[in-house]
């Protein structure tokens, strides 16, 4: 059975995230570290690509 509540109680119930508090969350530090692995990787491939072309070690596309 679901008790009730009054509004005074209701309005100090603290819960949640809120901008001022910034708090971090996992949710936040995954989505983080999710960015800095996509960073990672399109800085990885874009230096091969590059490191390929100066060594002249390209795959012919015919």
């Amino acid at each position: 059975m679901m008790k009730k509540i009054t509004n005074k109680k209701l309005s100090k119930i603290i819960g949640g995230t809120t901008i001022e508090s910034l708090t971090l969350t996992a949710a936040l530090l995954n989505s983080f570290s999710k960015i800095i692995e996509l960073v990672y990787e399109i800085g990885s491939g874009f230096g091969s690509s590059v490191r390929r072309m100066g060594e002249e070690n390209i795959c012919s596309t015919k």
